[in-house]
């Protein structure tokens, strides 16, 4: 069985497994795992999780991620790709619960731990840097397959491919907090050729470690409380490429957005990017900051 769980109200999997091309690779094991789904309550935050029924009764369940990178949670690996057991427009009730980025992290954990995954393979052979998942990001071409049993396992190797300390990055650690593995490279049996990519782009919300060598030049380019606010900006909007189709409002889980009489984002955003994500026409985008562009 082929399944997958994308976001958005008005969006069935069906169709966008035909857009990407998994129905047909699929050769007729495709299925809609949102159908029928059952609540549990997540060990980490008591959320209720609305999650897919299939998941949880699969014997084996291979876990498909992309080597990407992601504005919200900085990366999108092993761990968070299981938070495609949450059914659809669920998933946009847990980011309004969550508020945070911590929280939220908490919250993707204790997905995955409904049903961890017997296997992953991570397809790195396309990936995406900047700001991923979407519209924002650009194509990279690494060429690799990447595979474990060990879901942190995975994740930490692909951090270190991309330059970065996995300890940065919340999702990867809140699984070390809750148990669910290392984050250390040398306690990790790596079989392959672990190469860093050069220059890989993170997104303009990662913010970049002070460090001896470049203490002075951040404290120069990022003012005093400068990443507070930047990591709770506004999306912005992109009048000439959107066509009106209210994904984004009817999606937003904060219900702030509207279209009409003219686009706007009210005070009460959260900073989600579900609309940036979730917009087919790119009309949304994480805005660019000078000093990100500097640095």
């Amino acid at each position: 069985m082929v399944g997958d769980n994308p976001g958005g109200i008005n969006r069935s999997s069906h169709h966008v497994a035909a857009v990407t091309g998994i129905l047909d690779a699929s050769d007729g094991h495709f299925t809609s795992i949102s159908e029928r789904v059952v609540e549990k309550i997540g060990a980490e935050t008591g959320f209720t999780l609305v999650v897919s029924r299939a998941a949880l009764e699969a014997d084996y369940i291979i876990n498909i991620p992309v080597f990407k990178t992601h504005m919200g949670m900085m990366v999108s690996g092993a761990l968070k790709n299981t938070f495609g057991y949450v059914a659809g427009a669920c998933k946009a009730r847990l980011y309004l619960l969550a508020r945070n980025t911590e929280t939220f992290a908490r919250v993707i954990c204790g997905v995955h731990q409904v049903h961890p995954p017997d296997l992953h393979i991570m397809d790195a052979i396309t990936a995406i840097e900047g700001n991923g998942p979407c519209h924002g990001g650009q194509l990279r071409q690494v060429g690799k397959l990447m595979a474990s049993t060990d879901r942190l396992a995975l994740d930490v190797a692909m951090a270190w491919m991309m330059g970065i300390d996995p300890g940065r990055l919340p999702v990867q650690e809140q699984a070390q907090v809750q148990g669910l593995g290392t984050l250390s490279k040398a306690e990790i049996d790596i079989q392959g050729e672990l190469v860093p990519i050069p220059n890989l782009k993170m997104p303009v919300t990662f913010a970049p470690q002070a460090g001896e060598d470049n203490r002075a030049e951040i404290a120069r380019l990022y003012p005093t409380g400068m990443m507070r606010s930047r990591l709770t900006v506004k999306p912005s909007y992109r009048k000439d490429r959107c066509i009106q189709c209210g994904d984004c409002a009817l999606n937003c889980p904060a219900q702030v957005l509207t279209l009409k009489p003219e686009f706007s984002i009210a005070d009460g955003c959260i900073a989600c990017y579900c609309c940036v994500e979730l917009c087919s026409e790119g009309a949304l985008e994480v805005p660019d900051v000078e000093a990100f562009r500097h640095y």
